[in-house]
């Protein structure tokens, strides 16, 4: 099944069906899965439910708590970061990072890491499908100067002139 593309395999023992991470419902129904209960898919994690792509190898997270086992053969990765209700979204029971607080998180990687995962190409398509306006997801990345890789975040965005 999986040669046929019919089942996308998460490990030996589990996989989801291909047609079902064709739609944003789709992706958020396989996320429920794999992300824990009380969390907030974030960063790449939420990047993918809301854009596709393929299903990153780590799941990441805004918790406080720490997580040690594996979700379906994938780490978890869980930030402590503080996350106001307006950057909050919710498909079904998951709750998810809103798509310009995903598209600022997902700037703000370390760039070896941006550039394995999403690059810039991908993240402007990201932002134009979604009608952020390039100087919307600067502003929000330049009101918290604090932000992790807040650095790397500004010097994405301003690559948009260089595409």
């Amino acid at each position: 099944m999986e040669s046929k593309g019919i089942i996308t395999m998460l490990d030996t023992t589990a996989g989801y069906l291909t047609a079902a991470s064709r739609t944003l419902f789709g992706r958020a129904g396989i996320a429920t899965h794999l992300v824990p209960k009380k969390t907030i898919a974030a960063s790449t994690t939420a990047f993918w439910i809301w854009f596709s792509g393929t299903l990153p190898t780590e799941i990441t997270v805004i918790s406080a708590s720490h997580f040690r086992s594996l979700a379906f053969g994938r780490r978890i990765t869980a930030f402590n970061r503080a996350t106001p209700p307006e950057d909050l979204r919710h498909i079904g029971s998951l709750t998810l990072t809103s798509p310009l607080r995903t598209a600022c998180d997902v700037a703000c990687l370390p760039r070896d890491e941006f550039d394995r995962t999403v690059g810039s190409l991908i993240l402007f398509s990201f932002l134009q499908f979604y009608e952020i306006p390039l100087q919307e997801c600067r502003a929000a990345i330049l009101k918290n100067p604090r932000r992790p890789g807040f650095a790397n975040g500004l010097c994405v965005l301003n690559e948009k002139g260089t595409l």
